[in-house]
């Protein structure tokens, strides 16, 4: 008999937000557009319902809430400036194969959503 992936068995992510007063709030989730949407409409976390609007600008994904909840752990106990390091090391890292002649002019590349393990 096969097996459906229960809602407990999604994969969750870690991510970073950049807040309206420049502030970097960061949470666990298992549905991150819906996460961002909540905090965007003042239904997220106690912090960021007063510094809206929020931007997302880094998120890593992870097997379980468990393994989340560590790297959550670990991003918080950064200083801001080690988090900002994350977050831009993460950007240069995904933008390293783009060149001039094939990114479009007009695309923003802030607050990239980036793939780097602590």
């Amino acid at each position: 008999m096969a097996h459906k992936k229960s809602p407990k068995s999604r994969s969750w992510s870690v991510y970073i937000l950049h807040c309206a007063n420049g502030a970097l709030y960061t949470g666990i989730t298992n549905k991150l557009k819906e996460r961002i949407a909540a905090h965007n409409a003042g239904k997220g976390g106690k912090f960021t319902r007063s510094f809206r609007p929020v931007r997302l600008a880094w998120s890593a994904k992870r097997k379980d809430r468990s393994a989340a909840s560590k790297l959550e752990a670990r991003i918080k106990n950064l200083t801001r400036a080690e988090k900002k390091e994350l977050i831009r090391f993460s950007l240069s890292k995904m933008l390293k194969g783009v060149t001039k002649a094939n990114r479009h002019p007009e695309q923003d590349w802030g607050g990239a959503a980036g793939r780097e393990s602590l």
